[in-house]
């Protein structure tokens, strides 16, 4: 880890050794343990190293063995079976394997089925001598990246589109259509465009093989619909699910250096304390020398504080615990000094607390690996309406009542309010409404009104807008689903929705400059085939969302913690107060001209007159503001 680049000409043209340096250095912060090469003839790999793990120490990429090549941004998480089965089957010599030695067994054993027997975050290219071709794949939750360009019998790749832009034969041409469509969806575009025009990228659980025949690129893997676990109790779904959280935890101790962890209040990266506390505590070898969680404590912004929940966790496992007030990281706080990656504009608003907190701790203390609590609420949280339809269809109206009832009790609403919100809406009222504006309007979808009409003709956004698949509420339409269940349907749209992807990779951009890496275990690939494959009432049962959760912390997670339900403030009050006065000098230096503008995609006016009814309490503060004020910061930083 953390970087890799790499050029093949196919038509036998010599790789120029200073053109893969160019390409390397353009990301030199990912390879804070040194940059190494390998080139010969018309093939060319760089590797840039972060030494996380005890393997890593050792391993030198990219990595010769033979006529294969490997260099791979890489963690493998089932080593102990990888390694057993690769060694028995004559593939693995090493007894002690890194995991650069594990994938290029893989490839050697399985070929081109290699990826779908791995498990952890990766992305690799492996060049083969003998084929004359290269493979490449991605990780299936799309945690770690890979771009790459084709132009006239070339084949380049690199962790960031940035390497792919240090060659100055193709110069940046900016892609509209991405733009066009994270300004209307923000996030939902963007599966294999970039910003730039000719640069793709690997989707999540996708391989490639590249040659001088072209490109083949596909899915390797996918969840099955078909997939079942069914057991006789509640503890049985509890105790299997613990188990796995524990592996995916366990994983990402394998650190030879501090583990951070963003522990706020809420369950999921409680949980993630509680299990590191007792895996650092029961055996330590092989795992990270420390835990060092940090909460965010707000004094502007009181009501968002949740550090009685998190000391109590902190309390109870002994680990090292701090609170760092991110009063001085309000959104922005540190434009234009770091302003949005040269990959792309999109990124989280919450970017400021993540970076401002790690670089408040002294570069001698500072974690090389930081976890959180995403995506947890994605894989076991959120309120499936078709909980309650499944109780209807079943019969069963005693409980649908008690259920129904308890939760208008929680979010203090009317019973009319819950039935419209979670209920009749997802199910009915926003399919109907849908087809009604289809019908009226032609076809025509309501986009965000800084948005030119010029752009949105170019780009054809309306039509793409219009076939992007909701995740809450479902497709009434009569085509076949893959996911005979409704309520598993709807988790598997809201847990595979192009946007987890695009956080995942944002959060490992902005870790990586500041010399770290996000290993999230709620990206664990085996945690969400677990919870796809039992029943959705072991998940959620009304209010008791992350049921399964709960159970499964029973011994480990203080009660108050445990038990906690209802509403949250979080940090987003403290967001909406600090774009509204400490953001507001920066967001008015950038509303007085607009590079974006001149461009022709943005509609200055209709932006700055947004900006204005969230300055008057009359719009909220979303993702969609933040990313075209992210766009505009963007242009000026790279012309």
């Amino acid at each position: 880890m953390s970087g890799i680049c790499g050029i093949v000409h196919f038509d036998g043209a010599p790789v120029e050794p200073e053109l893969l340096k160019q390409m390397a250095e353009a990301a030199a912060y990912r390879g804070p343990d040194g940059i190494r090469y390998w080139v010969q003839g018309n093939v060319g790999f760089a590797h840039l190293a972060l030494n996380v793990t005890p393997e890593s120490l050792r391993e030198r990429q990219p990595l010769v063995d033979d006529e294969l090549i490997l260099t791979a941004d890489a963690r493998i998480d089932n080593r102990a079976e990888l390694t057993s089965t690769l060694t028995a089957k004559g593939f693995l010599r090493e007894k002690d394997p890194t995991d650069a030695d594990l994938i290029l067994a893989a490839y050697r054993c399985w070929g081109e089925d290699c990826a779908q027997q791995l498990m952890g975050d990766f992305a690799f290219a492996i060049w083969d001598q003998h084929r004359r071709s290269l493979f490449a794949a991605r990780d299936r939750a799309g945690c770690r990246v890979f771009y790459y360009r084709v132009v006239k019998g070339t084949f380049q790749w690199a962790t960031e589109a940035a390497q792919l832009l240090a060659d100055p034969a193709f110069p940046a041409q900016l892609n509209e259509e991405m733009i066009a469509h994270d300004l209307a969806c923000p996030g939902f575009g963007g599966q294999h465009e970039s910003y730039y025009l000719g640069i793709e990228k690997l989707g999540p659980g996708e391989r490639l093989v590249a040659s001088a025949r072209g490109i083949q690129r596909e899915r390797y893997r996918d969840f099955d619909p078909g997939y079942e676990i069914r057991y006789a109790s509640d503890e049985e779904y509890a105790e299997h699910f613990k188990a796995l959280f524990q592996q995916a935890v366990r994983a990402r101790l394998r650190s030879v250096h501090p583990v951070g962890l963003f522990l706020s209040g809420g369950l999921d990266s409680a949980s993630i304390a509680a299990t590191a506390g007792y895996e650092l505590g029961s055996s330590p070898t092989g795992l990270a020398p420390e835990l060092m969680a940090i909460n965010w404590t707000f004094g502007r912004t009181p009501k968002a504080n949740e550090w009685e929940y998190s000391r109590a966790v902190a309390e109870r496992w002994g680990f090292g615990y701090q609170e760092i007030c991110v009063d001085p990281f309000w959104p922005l706080y540190d434009y234009p000094r770091r302003a949005p990656h040269r990959d792309e504009p999109f990124s989280s608003h919450m970017a400021s607390f993540h970076i401002g907190c790690i670089e408040s701790i002294p570069p001698a203390r500072r974690p090389r690996v930081w976890m959180s609590g995403y995506p947890g609420d994605l894989l076991v949280g959120g309120n499936n309406p078709f909980y309650y339809l499944n109780l209807l269809r079943n019969g069963r109206f005693r409980l649908l009542a008690r259920e129904l009832d308890a939760h208008r009790r929680l979010y203090h609403i009317s019973l009319k309010q819950l039935l419209d919100e979670f209920w009749i809406t997802p199910l009915a009222g926003r399919p109907l409404r849908e087809w009604l504006s289809h019908l009226i309007h032609r076809g025509r979808v309501t986009l965000r009104e800084w948005i030119p009409h010029a752009l949105i003709e170019r780009t054809r956004l309306s039509a793409w807008a219009r076939a992007q698949p909701s995740v809450d509420w479902v497709d009434l339409s009569t085509r076949r689903r893959p996911w005979p269940d409704r309520a598993k349907d709807w988790r598997h749209r809201v847990m595979t929705a192009p946007i987890n992807a695009r956080m995942n990779v944002w959060y490992d951009r902005a870790l990586a400059q500041v010399g770290a890496e996000g290993w999230t275990p709620w990206n664990d690939v085996r945690l969400a085939e677990f919870i796809l494959a039992i029943p959705e009432e072991q998940i959620a049962r009304g209010i008791n969302h992350k049921l399964i959760l709960r159970r499964a912390m029973q011994d480990w997670l203080p009660a108050a913690v445990r038990e906690r339900r209802g509403l949250r403030t979080g940090p987003g009050l403290y967001i909406i107060e600090g774009a509204r006065r400490e953001a507001r000098a920066t967001i008015d230096a950038l509303l007085t001209t607009s590079k974006a503008a001149a461009l022709g995609l943005l509609d200055w006016p209709a932006l700055q007159q947004a900006i204005a009814s969230f300055r008057g309490g009359r719009r909220s503060w979303g993702l969609d503001l933040w990313v075209a004020l992210s766009l505009e910061m963007w242009l000026r930083a790279y012309p």
